[in-house]
């Protein structure tokens, strides 16, 4: 299975075919920016003037594009000079936008948060003029999840990542067609998990299965990392020395050697618009809450299991996708598993598919209990 590579002018405009790659690795995340990287011998240097800084690539289908950020020409005797072509997922675009105007949400649903944000900073019609990214928004999925918050010179896309994987939502942003203004567009797009667990009878999704028994797994690993691991926090607001006022997330739930504490300085969260007071105490201490949470998005137990699957059994964007809540069974574990990342391969030894799958899907601590069960 041989992939088309297109390389593409900001305009999105076709340039030439990059089909003499060594190696193409092609990355799709669910909660955050996917990577590419296309290597390639130069074999001109017209290839040196096409490949620039933010254009664009795409594989197989123009809809799957990504956009350049990095350019390499390296020389080694064996292979002679290579280029590497490297970039991200149009998600990448969301870093070169900050939250402009302080913006505050009281038990707001999370969805309306994150939607609300991307409008009023990057969308047609809802930002100011000049400011415009996207054409679009679609939300795909409707989040149960209220928070309290407050959003002032934040990166539109630190935001909407930490938001994404604290309530297990997706984001990306697409290349569409638009039948309204009939032509391509951009479009943010979030996204909610489907589940393809053993055992569901849904209409559009078949249960998809990853089993050793059933050899469509190829590889696999097991990974548990603890070091950054922490569980309490001590967040502080507005306020001078012992007047400064604090929050605490899990103070009481663990103690002695289960408890590892963090700091947070939230002195950035405002409980003032100009000279009237915008914010109820209670209120404030709900965003001092809700920034805690999601500092704790960081520092938790990573629990992944990586494995290169069968091609030829299930077909990647045709059978799964990423966001996907699959079965895998090893002689290890039994478990239902969030697809977080899919990481495709195209090299002189054929065509391959990773997975890098997630269990905290379900369980957001650090409570290992259950996940080696056969």
């Amino acid at each position: 299975m041989n992939a088309n590579v297109v390389l593409c002018d900001k305009n999105f405009n076709s340039i030439c075919m990059l089909n003499n790659y060594k190696s193409l690795i092609w990355n799709t995340r669910f909660c955050d920016i996917g990577d590419f990287e296309i290597y390639l011998p130069v074999q001109d240097n017209d290839i040196l003037e096409k490949a620039k800084l933010f254009a664009y690539v795409y594989v197989n289908n123009k809809y799957n594009v990504r956009i350049i950020t990095s350019v390499k020409i390296e020389f080694n005797s064996n292979d002679g000079y290579m280029m590497i072509i490297s970039g991200h997922s149009l998600s990448y675009l969301l870093k070169n936008r900050i939250i402009w105007n302080q913006t505050n949400f009281q038990n707001t649903n999370v969805n309306d948060v994150i939607i609300d944000i991307v409008k009023n900073n990057s969308v047609v019609s809802y930002c100011s003029a000049g400011r415009e990214l996207f054409s679009n928004y679609i939300e795909n999925y409707y989040s149960s999840d209220d928070i309290t918050a407050q959003y002032y010179g934040e990166s539109l896309y630190d935001t909407i990542k930490g938001l994404c994987e604290q309530h297990m939502l997706g984001f990306d942003v697409i290349r569409m067609y638009s039948y309204t203004d009939n032509k391509d567009i951009l479009s943010f797009e979030l996204n909610g998990m489907i589940n393809r667990t053993k055992g569901t009878n849904l209409l559009y999704y078949q249960p998809i299965v990853f089993d050793t028994r059933l050899n469509n797994i190829l590889t696999f690993s097991i990974d548990f990392n603890g070091e950054s691991f922490k569980n309490v926090e001590l967040i502080t607001g507005e306020g001078d020395g012992v007047s400064k006022l604090r929050k605490t997330v899990n103070n009481s739930t663990y103690t002695k050697l289960d408890r590892c504490e963090l700091y947070v300085n939230a002195q950035d969260l405002s409980q003032n618009s100009g000279t009237q007071q915008a914010i109820t105490q209670s209120e404030y201490e709900a965003m001092l809450e809700q920034r805690g949470l999601k500092n704790l998005e960081s520092y938790k137990i990573s629990k992944n299991l990586e494995c290169t699957i069968d091609t030829n059994y299930y077909k990647y964007k045709s059978d799964y996708n990423v966001g996907d809540i699959v079965t895998v069974v090893t002689p290890f574990l039994s478990q239902n598993l969030l697809i977080k990342e899919v990481t495709e391969n195209w090299n002189e030894n054929g065509y391959s598919v990773e997975l890098t799958l997630d269990p905290n899907y379900q369980n957001q601590g650090g409570n290992l209990n259950g996940w080696f069960s056969y």
